[in-house]
């Protein structure tokens, strides 16, 4: 993404972060490259080091009709996961919250149409 696209993306992000008390945001690609991203840094490599270390170490895993959400035993954070641009990116939210999604339901689908609206104007129709 070019810096004016990224800047969008970001700031939809941060109203999320917001709106959701949540610590982080990030929007992932299907290649697993991070797109964009806001919140705590250090939340960041927290997960990446307690879930992503050795493959996936995604403890229990709660699935409901939106996505799935990380309960870990070696971090006091959740990790949720929601596909967004028809499964061509992923949603991720880190909260300490593990019924944050719930909660929020209202502000995180507000930010997956935001965030599908921008790429299907960015991308097109999905594939």
């Amino acid at each position: 993404m070019r810096g004016e696209q990224l800047e969008q993306v970001i700031t939809i992000l941060e109203g999320l972060v917001r709106a959701a008390d949540l610590k982080a945001a990030l929007i992932v690609d299907k290649d697993g490259d991070c797109l964009a991203s806001c919140g705590d840094k250090g939340c960041f490599e927290a997960i990446a080091e307690t879930h992503f270390r050795n493959g996936m170490d995604l403890g229990r895993l709660c699935r409901d009709e939106y996505g799935s959400t990380v309960l870990s035993e070696s971090s006091s954070d959740c990790v949720r996961f929601e596909a967004v641009a028809a499964g061509r990116c992923i949603l991720t939210l880190v909260s300490a919250d593990p019924l944050a999604a719930t909660r929020a339901r209202a502000a995180i689908d507000k930010a997956k149409l935001a965030l599908d609206r921008f790429f299907l104007s960015v991308w097109g129709k999905p594939a």
